[in-house]
């Protein structure tokens, strides 16, 4: 009976492992991820950014895995970047010069169809 208690465990833990969705990595030091005055996490440039720079992926598209960077990219109705496309995936561009300690935030509404609409009460 208590070999037959590992066995089911040893499958359940397999199968969660099979089945949870991880994050792709992609690490860049000139972010940060902190509490956000916005909701929860947000991610931080940790230095001066000018109008159209590229930030970082967020999305790839090969199995439509976020980035680590990405799952914490905030909404906002008045964003400060922008999120785009290519054959790869989806990118975030600095929409205007961002200063350091800025929080990066997006109109989720201007993304993938896969991504969850924002709450109208938001900011």
């Amino acid at each position: 009976m208590y070999e037959l208690f590992w066995i089911f465990s040893l499958v359940l833990l397999l199968l969660v492992v099979l089945t949870y969705k991880r994050l792709e990595t992609y690490v860049d030091e000139t972010f940060s991820i902190r509490k956000s005055p916005v909701a929860g996490q947000g991610v931080f440039t940790l230095v001066n950014r000018p109008a159209n720079a590229y930030l970082f992926p967020v999305i790839f598209k090969r199995n439509r895995r976020l980035t680590l960077l990405g799952s914490k990219v905030n909404h906002s109705f008045k964003p400060n970047c922008t999120l785009t496309d290519d054959a790869t995936g989806w990118h975030l561009m600095a929409s205007r010069d961002l200063n350091e300690g800025e929080e990066c935030l997006v109109d989720y509404r201007e993304g993938p169809s896969f991504v969850k609409l924002p709450n109208p009460k938001w900011t």
